[in-house]
């Protein structure tokens, strides 16, 4: 269950998928998705039907994302 991001041009680089870690503690997800531009990763976070989930993604133990550029960084464990 995800909201489209077709509309804001953005595709996932990475979605789970198995870690190895190398520092640190690596226990959860890692989300990566990429958009043309910041305004569209913003506008996309932004968007209702993003929106209507986030509770699914905030809800975990340790959940966090960031822009960079155009990209969106979510961190889930």
């Amino acid at each position: 269950m995800e909201p489209t991001m077709a509309p804001y041009g953005g595709r996932h680089l990475v979605h789970g998928g198995q870690l190895v870690g190398r520092e640190g503690t690596w226990d959860g997800d890692i989300v990566m998705l990429e958009f043309p531009d910041l305004a569209g990763a913003q506008e996309w976070y932004e968007s209702p039907g993003y929106q209507a989930i986030l509770p699914l993604r905030s809800e975990h133990p340790t959940s966090s994302c960031a822009d960079e550029g155009p990209r969106i960084v979510c961190s889930l464990s």
